[in-house]
């Protein structure tokens, strides 16, 4: 049978075809591997995702209804998610703070914690320091009050910030009483806190005197002066009277001083103190499930937020045209801060990836943006270190509670900028001492700083006090410190990510060589009835209820090795001996 001889330009067109094909199929087999991929990536940072474009939403919304100049009825109820939002979170910092560090130091050997303490007050105040000098740095470099002068308020009578202002001496004492509290009830809602009341006092002496009236005894006096009806406005004198009070918000400093010292004992009582760390380990897991169901609300709760605080603002680009540098100057610190000096430390003192790190509290960042508070934002930091960053649970649960409260880099930084800038507009020249009490105060007034937003604003009055500028300058501020104070609030969470990690990785040896006086719970026990994989019997193969895993999953189960509990000896006389060897 003959052949019939093809046509060699049909048979080209035919492999060029052939090749397209698998071109083609090799293009769409790569692209649904990609597409794969990004879909896996977002199914499990569905949470991130979702944040990050709240806080996009929030801008754009936030700008376009401006425009429509809304009044304040609406204002306040485009807001009121973002109210709701912060609301839930600060309600569970409390519990977290105080569950948190009995689980993570209960369970610490005293040596272990102490080495953990130490290493985190030398980080925190390392940082701190560089964090304010870097501002100084780049204030007296930049200058940005001698190039914009802004003008003052005409009328700073409604002007409040924090209602008293304090001097240095007055906060430093504040805070070393705020560290011991008497009253852990009370602490739970209220600080103590100098407060300065002015008092009216009238010589009567005075009075007669310049009346050429003369007296006897003091009571003589005041009946003359009563008698008479002399004038003694020139005899009187106002007083600033000093008094120990109160003020609204949560004495952190002192719980976790409280809380620090009952876990350290907590943790030297041995098998008596057992069921005690028990039952706080799972109050604490209670707490942080609570803490996953409100994060999911986060996406509209920080747009909420954002978006409100952009209505709230008159005229936001006439504000940046008018204190622009100023602006330039704390972004420009934070973003070295932030971007470089932090990452740089973690990679130089732990040889790993910061990239990593900030990949996996991204999370954590977002929310201290969005929220503007550190102690919110306290609950997701905490989460992501431990869940996608590996930071052990006693690093975390020590560090995190203390940082939110005295790590705050960010407010150390802005306030050196602050109160320089403030000078420069008033034309007051700084000399070396003036800038070195500048920087000393601000450090000093950052560690006392509230976790709450604009906290920052309320302290930088010390700083300002202490080098005789007068605090109404202030209310040159007011307007872009909402801003800034998102910025320098991620910041300090940041620091206390990066120093987690620090601390987790100096003391892993330790943690690992330290057994924990009291073991986690350990798993329920399966009831009498509970068959285990491989045991067949009237009923058929069963299926292990412990820990609601079911054995069936062998692939899930081999995946998973050494985590699983073997069966208990009581177990182990119960079923055969196929039952003893299974993995469950």
């Amino acid at each position: 049978m003959s052949t019939v001889p093809q046509d060699p330009e049909n048979e080209t067109e035919n492999q060029r075809l052939i090749t397209e094909e698998a071109s083609i199929r090799v293009c769409r087999r790569r692209w649904t591997r990609h597409l794969g991929a990004v879909g896996r990536w977002t199914r499990s940072n569905l949470l991130l995702v979702a944040t990050f474009l709240s806080v996009v939403v929030g801008i754009i919304l936030g700008l376009s209804i401006h425009q429509a100049d809304p009044g304040r009825a609406w204002i306040a109820v485009l807001s009121l998610p973002g109210e709701l939002f912060l609301r839930m979170l600060k309600m569970l910092i409390l519990p977290l703070i105080i569950f948190s560090l009995m689980a993570g130091l209960g369970s610490l050997d005293t040596k272990v914690a102490g080495s953990l303490g130490w290493r985190t007050v030398a980080y925190y105040l390392t940082t701190t320091v560089v964090a304010a000098v870097l501002g100084l740095v780049l204030v007296m470099i930049i200058r940005p009050g001698e190039r914009w002068r802004v003008e003052k308020p005409c009328d700073n009578s409604s002007l409040s910030v924090g209602g008293n202002n304090l001097e240095t001496l007055d906060s430093v004492l504040d805070l070393l009483r705020n560290l011991f509290p008497d009253n852990l009830i009370v602490a739970m809602f209220k600080q103590t806190q100098t407060v300065y009341t002015e008092e009216t006092v009238t010589s009567w002496s005075k009075c007669l005197s310049l009346n050429n009236e003369t007296f006897t005894n003091c009571s003589a006096a005041v009946e003359t002066v009563e008698s008479l009806d002399l004038d003694c406005s020139n005899a009187t004198r106002t007083e600033r009277r000093v008094e120990l009070g109160t003020r609204e918000g949560t004495n952190v400093l002192g719980i976790i001083v409280f809380t620090v010292a009952f876990s350290m004992f907590l943790s030297r009582q041995g098998e008596r103190g057992r069921p005690v760390v028990e039952a706080i380990a799972t109050l604490n897991e209670v707490i942080m499930s609570i803490v996953r169901l409100v994060m999911w609300f986060s996406p509209v709760g920080i747009a909420s937020i954002i978006m409100g605080e952009l209505l709230k603002v008159e005229d936001f680009v006439g504000l940046v045209q008018q204190i622009g540098l100023y602006m330039v100057t704390v972004l420009l610190g934070l973003f070295i801060h932030g971007c470089i000096t932090l990452p740089l430390l973690f990679l130089v003192l732990t040889r790993s990836n910061p990239i990593k790190l900030v990949r996996h509290t991204a999370q954590a960042l977002l929310t201290a943006f969005g929220t503007s508070s550190s102690s919110a934002a306290l609950p997701v930091t905490i989460q992501c270190l431990e869940e996608k960053a590996g930071v052990d649970s006693r690093v975390t649960r020590f560090m995190l509670p203390v940082g939110a409260t005295i790590n705050m880099d960010g407010t150390a930084l802005y306030e050196a900028v602050a109160v320089v800038f403030i000078a420069q507009v008033e034309g007051i020249n700084m000399n070396f001492a003036t800038l070195l009490i500048i920087c000393i105060t601000a450090i000093a007034a950052s560690i006392g700083a509230a976790t709450v937003p604009s906290a920052g604003l309320v302290t930088m009055v010390i700083v300002l006090v202490a080098v005789d500028l007068p605090p109404e300058n202030i209310a040159l501020l007011l307007p872009v410190d909402w801003l800034l104070d998102r910025f320098r609030t991620t910041v300090n969470v940041a620091g206390d990510c990066f120093g987690a990690g620090i601390v987790n990785h100096y003391s892993k040896k330790k943690l690992a060589s330290a057994a924990p006086n009291h073991p986690p719970p350990s798993p329920p026990t399966p009831r009498a009835d509970t068959k285990l994989s491989g045991y067949t019997g009237a009923s058929g193969p069963a299926f292990s209820q412990v820990r609601g895993t079911a054995v069936g999953q062998e692939d899930d189960c081999t995946a998973r090795g050494n985590n699983f509990t073997e069966p208990t000896d009581s177990l182990h006389t119960s079923f055969p001996e196929q039952a003893r060897d299974t993995h469950l």
